[in-house]
């Protein structure tokens, strides 16, 4: 549930082969919670911010191009 009120919250992998992705849709931002295990499967959740980072700003400036 996307709230102004929630300031902090928690998620976490399903399984240990993959990622949990939280989201929280701000007025003027998105939270994004990436939690991984770290094991054999070579998850990274910093790898995987790096991506939703360039992704979103790809959006963004696709969105504001005139």
């Amino acid at each position: 549930v996307s709230s102004e009120n929630f300031t902090s919250y928690g998620w976490s992998e399903v399984t240990p082969k993959g990622y949990g992705i939280a989201y929280n849709i701000r007025k003027e931002c998105l939270v994004i919670h990436i939690a991984c295990m770290r094991n054999e499967h070579a998850l990274n959740s910093d790898h995987m911010a790096q991506y939703f980072e360039t992704a979103l700003n790809d959006v963004r400036d696709m969105l504001l191009k005139p």
